[in-house]
C-alpha cells in the first residue's frame, strides 16, 4: 500500500468530494476515479468530508479506500462492515468495465449526477 489519504471534514450536507492530487505533477492513481472513491465512502456511511487522494509511485489506488475507513475509525466514526464490503464490492465490479471502455468518448459514466 504505497497511496496516502488525508480527510477534512465539509460543511454539512455537501456529502462526499474526492481530491486526487498529483504528486511531483504526475497523477499516480492509475485506476480508481474520483467518483469511484466518492461513490462507495458513501455507501459505507461517509458523510461530509473531503477525501485527497495521492501516491508517489504508480498504483492502482484500490488500497486508498482502506485508508479512507482507518481515517474514520481513528476519528471515532464507526462504519457498518457490511456497508464497507458492499462498497468495496462495487467497486471491484465495475473497475472491468472502467479499464475497458477508459478513453472511449462515446461512453458516458454516471454515478450519483456525476460523469467522469
Amino acid at each position: 500500500m504505497i497511496s496516502s489519504v488525508s480527510l477534512a471534514p465539509a460543511d454539512p450536507g455537501t456529502g462526499v468530494k474526492v481530491n486526487i492530487a498529483p504528486y511531483n505533477g504526475q497523477n499516480n492513481i492509475t485506476q480508481v476515479t474520483s467518483q469511484q472513491y466518492a461513490m462507495v465512502a458513501t455507501m459505507a456511511g461517509v458523510k461530509d468530508v473531503i477525501i485527497t487522494v495521492t501516491a508517489d509511485k504508480t498504483v492502482s489506488g484500490e488500497s486508498a479506500l482502506t485508508g479512507v475507513y482507518k481515517a474514520l475509525a481513528a476519528d471515532g466514526l464507526t462504519l457498518n462492515q457490511q456497508n464497507t464490503q458492499a462498497a468495496n464490492g462495487i467497486m471491484d465490479a465495475t473497475q472491468p468495465a472502467i479499464n475497458q471502455n477508459k478513453g472511449d468518448k462515446k461512453i458516458s459514466w454516471e454515478i450519483n449526477g456525476s460523469r467522469w
